[in-house]
């Protein structure tokens, strides 16, 4: 969009913060600020949400037919910012009017093409990373995990050590084929650091939904919740927040079902349960205590996971 405007000779504004709105508005000419993921790439930023909050109503109050900002954010950061910030004025009703959401499912098969076509260009790849980004390109773009920040993070991550290993030889084609779909799908230590910056409730309600199993309802997770929790916000609106992060709704003969994004999440709650004693011990002793032995050991044996053992 800004790219557009910048063909009707409009000024085209990268803004980190408010600061940068307000140091190059001008009166004088058209202008477009764009200010991407404003409340942070992967999780909320606190100090960048903290000065939207202060000076959004001020910026919106500059905005006119020509003077635009597009501004982006997830939607589960964007929840929990506004569930922190206190908006006021012409902000008390932020994001609207012209809130746009954007599901990374319903991208177009071209879209996704020309995502990582884009993620790939700008990383300035060496022969070998273009080799394998054609070799694997359709694979990338149907795969059903594909988001563009996951193949952002591949480009960039991933890929220049399995290019390292290409041309060393050291790593089959099959091999490379199911390392790059593991890398899309899998655990890596970002979310890692995303799962230890959620907070003890929402902790427990991913524990939750491993004692409730695959495709619980809303209602069931919540009554499995406050077993090991008393919540003092609406487990509605903690599943929200984990959305797109670490769980999904979909929709099953009508019915609202509550699942991992992926098996790889359920593995990566599993593996910091274990290493939490305190943690540990109360989510077996509230198991224990809610069913007898016998049918604990009857359940945990139907479990993949191996964890109940």
């Amino acid at each position: 969009m800004a790219a557009v405007q910048l063909t009707q000779a409009w000024e085209a504004i990268d803004c980190e913060s408010p600061t940068d709105f307000f140091d190059n508005f001008s009166d004088s000419k058209p202008q477009v600020f764009v200010a991407d993921d404003a409340f942070g790439r992967t999780e909320y930023d606190t100090a960048r949400g903290s000065e939207w909050g202060r000076q959004l109503h001020k910026v919106i109050q500059k905005l006119d037919n020509k003077h635009w900002l597009i501004w982006t954010s997830r939607m589960h950061i964007l929840r929990k910012a506004l569930d922190e910030m206190s908006l006021q004025g012409k902000a008390a009703n932020f994001p609207k009017p012209a809130e746009v959401i954007v599901n990374a499912r319903k991208l177009s098969f071209e879209e996704r093409a020309l995502i990582l076509y884009r993620h790939a260009r700008a990383a300035g790849l060496e022969d070998a990373a273009k080799t394998i980004i054609r070799g694997s390109a359709a694979a990338l773009i149907i795969n059903p995990h594909f988001t563009p920040e996951r193949i952002r993070r591949f480009v960039v991550d991933a890929l220049p050590e399995l290019t390292t290993r290409s041309k060393a030889g050291t790593i089959k084609k099959e091999k490379l084929a199911h390392e790059i779909s593991e890398s899309i799908s899998n655990p890596t230590d970002r979310m890692r650091k995303a799962y230890l910056k959620l907070d003890e409730q929402q902790r427990w309600l991913l524990i939750a939904l491993l004692e409730s199993g695959y495709g619980t309802s809303p209602e069931d997770l919540e009554e499995t919740a406050r077993r090991f929790i008393d919540p003092h916000r609406p487990i509605a609106d903690e599943i929200q927040l984990l959305r797109e992060g670490f769980i999904e709704e979909s929709e099953f003969f009508g019915t609202t079902c509550i699942d991992w994004i992926h098996p790889s999440y359920r593995d990566l709650v599993i593996e910091q349960l274990e290493k939490d004693e305190a943690m540990c011990e109360r989510f077996l002793h509230s198991a224990l205590s809610t069913a007898s032995i016998s049918q604990y050991q009857s359940r945990a044996a139907k479990r993949a996971s191996g964890f109940f053992r």
